[in-house]
Formats: C-alpha cells, sequence, structure tokens
C-alpha cells in the first residue's frame, strides 16, 4: 500500500492481482518482454551451466581476462529473472527489490561487449582488477574504521535525545552516516547549538585522518598501480579477450552460421581444402629478446672459459 498527499487529499496505490495485470494492450506488450526476458534467462542458465561443469567452477570464474567476473554477473541476473517470474506467478510482495537488482546486474553486463573493441578491452579489465583486487581489501580496511568509530560515536550520542541529531539517531542510521561522511557525501554532522562532548570532536579528528587522508590516498595509489600495471599489457590484454571472445563464440553458434575463412585449395591446384595465409614479419620486440638471449649467452660462454683457464692454472 502506497499512500501519498498531493494538494491535501491522500492518494493510495494498491498492489495489482496478477489477473488484473494484463488487460489492456500496453499491458500485453508488457507480457512479451516479460516472456522474452525469462526465455533469456533460461538459455543463459543452460549455456553456462554445462561450461561449468565441463571447466569447473573455480577456473571459469577465476580467469579475468575471459570474463570471468561477467559470468557471476550473467548467471546471478538469470537466476533473479527465473526468481522474479516466481515472485510474480506467486504474488509476493517485494518483488520490485528482485526488479531492481536485475537492472543493476543486466546493465553492468553490457560491459562484456565492450571487450571486443581495442578502445575499451583494457579499461574493463582495469575495472575487474580494481573492483575484485584493490577495492576489496580497502573495503575489508574501511568496514573496520567505521565500525569501530560508529560503535564509539553511537556509545556517546545514545544518552542524548533521539531527535537531537537524526544522522546519529540509531547505530546503523549512525554507521550508514560515517560512511557517507567518510566518501564526502555529507557534511560532519554536528550541531553547535547544543552542547556535545569533547571526545565527539576528538574522534571526527580521527576519523578524518584515518579515512581521509590515510585510506583514500592507499586507495588510489592502488588504483594507480594496477592502471600502471594494466597499461604495460594493453594489446596482450586486448587480444587475449578477443581469442575468448572467438572460442565462446564458435563454442556457442551452430556451424552453419560459421564464416568461412581463409583460401580455397582449388584456386592453386591443391585439393578442396581451405588454408589460411600466414606473413612472417620482422617484431621488434622479438628482435629485441633475440639480443638479450645472445647477450646472456655469451656472458655465461666468457664465465665458462674463466672457470676452465683457472683449473687449467691450478692444474
Amino acid at each position: 500500500m502506497d499512500e501519498r498527499s498531493e494538494g491535501g487529499h491522500n492518494e493510495k496505490k494498491q498492489h495489482t492481482q496478477l489477473e488484473e495485470s494484463y488487460v489492456t494492450y500496453e499491458d500485453n506488450l508488457r507480457l512479451a518482454g516479460e516472456v522474452i526476458s525469462v526465455l533469456g534467462a533460461f538459455a543463459i542458465l543452460l549455456l553456462e551451466i554445462p561450461d561449468i561443469l565441463r571447466v569447473g567452477a573455480k577456473r571459469y570464474f577465476g580467469q579475468t581476462a575471459l570474463g570471468g567476473p561477467f559470468h557471476v554477473i550473467l548467471i546471478s541476473y538469470a537466476c533473479l529473472v527465473v526468481l522474479l517470474c516466481v515472485f510474480r506467478a506467486c504474488e509476493v510482495q517485494g518483488e520490485a527489490v528482485v526488479m531492481a537488482v536485475c537492472l543493476v546486474l543486466g546493465w553492468c553486463n553490457v560491459m562484456f561487449f565492450a571487450r571486443g573493441f581495442e578502445m575499451l578491452g583494457p579499461y574493463v579489465i582495469m575495472i575487474q582488477k580494481i573492483i575484485f583486487g584493490d577495492l576489496t581489501k580497502f573495503m575489508w580496511l574501511i568496514v573496520i574504521v567505521l565500525i569501530g568509530f560508529s560503535t564509539s560515536l553511537w556509545m556517546v550520542y545514545m544518552t542524548q535525545e533521539l531527535d537531537t541529531i537524526p544522522a546519529y539517531r540509531s547505530f546503523p542510521i549512525t554507521l550508514f552516516s560515517q560512511f557517507e561522511l567518510s566518501v564526502g557525501l555529507i557534511d560532519l554532522p554536528v550541531d553547535h547549538t547544543i552542547i556535545t562532548p569533547p571526545i565527539v570532536h576528538v574522534i571526527h579528528c580521527a576519523f578524518s585522518v584515518v579515512s581521509y587522508i590515510l585510506l583514500l590516498n592507499l586507495l588510489i595509489a592502488m588504483m594507480s598501480d594496477t592502471h600502471w600495471r594494466v597499461g604495460q599489457e594493453r594489446d596482450e590484454l586486448w587480444r587475449t579477450q578477443v581469442v575468448a571472445t572467438t572460442l565462446m563464440l564458435e563454442r556457442r553458434l551452430p556451424r552453419c552460421l560459421w564464416p568461412r575463412l581463409g583460401v580455397c585449395g582449388l584456386n592453386y591446384g591443391l585439393k578442396e581444402r581451405w588454408y589460411l595465409r600466414v606473413e612472417d614479419r620482422n617484431d621488434p620486440m622479438f628482435q629485441k629478446m633475440r639480443r638479450y638471449i645472445k647477450a646472456f649467452t655469451k656472458e655465461d660462454e666468457k664465465e665458462m672459459e674463466g672457470l676452465e683457464k683457472t683449473d687449467t692454472m691450478k692444474g
């Protein structure tokens, strides 16, 4: 039940029953979209689950370059869509929460299709490494700091009146207010018109030093290091993503949809087979590595000659 007040009149909205949800032409269009979404969710599960059983969950979800985190998002999205269908059929209240999470996961999965672009592919890898590496470590640290400082503030404000400072009226609200304060979303919730214990100012100063100066700068430093490391492997990561996407399409698309690549051998007097043309090119990186190998080889030879001369002189 939703109640709103507009112009002095109360407007009430009631949850629609299942048999009343699909009456008009617009409702039927929405039903068609919902059916397509549910069928797509089942198709995703039927395609992903055999690959998980064949490769293994750890290897399937752990390879960042092969889109491991996106598989987690995709499977979670499919499961929530199926759960949403069950909620709609059983008329369970709270389907809007599941639908909101589905929308977030669905739009985040759009980044998976940016892997084929050379400009965007490495940045997708960078986001994955930052979220599952740097940001995960940062969240563990910030949670410990938030719980400690929120508990200390709540111990002070729990003896005050609840309406004195709304941001500290309960422990969950205090914890959320400290999180907003740590990322700079709100100003410092201190009312100087009331008597405030001096320990509150000490706690706020300590929290500002630990949260703003220490932890946030530590996160920025870790993300900068991740950005530099990914930037060094930009071309290799993009090529790995293209190869992984190509292999995925080859496994899942029917053979009749595969494009024919290469040159037919009948045009050159060969058998009825298809051949790929391979060009040998001078890769400067390979030439550089070859010089390094020769340099190390010469140093090893000199060391061996020196040892032989020493043994001869001793003999």
